[in-house]
């Protein structure tokens, strides 16, 4: 909002260009200009009409020049748009993140889903994603899922099966497949070495 006022008043705060024109009109009821020591005495209609070309080009210069100190450069326009566009992108992942933790341990959550819910076109949506995680969204959430897994391998003492559904895996062996090949070993194994050395 400070802004947009700073620029409105910068738009309008031109007391020489509004005392320029006012000197314009006012010279066309007295019947002499004067602009820069020059008289021009409106002594015939060419005088006339001649004043009123230059008025009219005067008024339009003044026009152009008040466009130009209005438009914002190329440059500043360019990074006000990246960065609202950042900022948008950025929002969008923060929505995406809280849905996927929300629903990490349901087995149907899929691209479609986060799509539906948080109103974004598919395209859009994995194009953001990838750009601003570096992998896709079901990567995403297979290694959010397998990192949730190893820190109930960890801390807790539910078996393989128990801990694969609380994740989101509907197979315990597909569960055990997948943590082997990130983990390059399996849950059991994993658990026990972690338990050993923490004894």
């Amino acid at each position: 909002m400070k802004r947009k006022l700073l620029a409105k008043s910068k738009s309008i705060n031109h007391p020489y260009l509004l005392l320029t024109i006012s000197l314009f009109f006012l010279s066309i009821f007295v019947g002499t200009l004067k602009l820069n020591q020059i008289s021009i005495t409106l002594s015939s209609n060419g005088n006339y009409y001649l004043l009123l070309i230059l008025i009219v080009l005067l008024v339009l210069l003044l026009m152009i020049f008040q466009f130009k100190i209005n438009v914002p450069k190329e440059g500043e326009k360019s990074t006000e748009q990246g960065k609202r566009r950042l900022s948008d992108d950025h929002g969008l992942i923060n929505k995406v993140n809280d849905l996927i933790f929300q629903k990490l341990s349901d087995p149907t959550l899929s691209v479609s889903e986060i799509e539906k819910e948080i109103g974004v076109s598919r395209p859009i949506l994995l194009s953001i994603f990838k750009k601003e995680k570096g992998a896709t969204v079901v990567e995403f959430i297979k290694k959010e899922r397998l990192k949730k897994a190893r820190g109930l391998l960890e801390s807790s003492s539910y078996n393989i099966s128990e801990i694969a559904y609380q994740v989101g895996y509907s197979d315990p062996k597909y569960f055990s497949k997948s943590f082997r090949k990130e983990y390059s070993t399996t849950p059991t194994q994993y658990r026990n070495r972690y338990l050993k050395m923490n004894k």
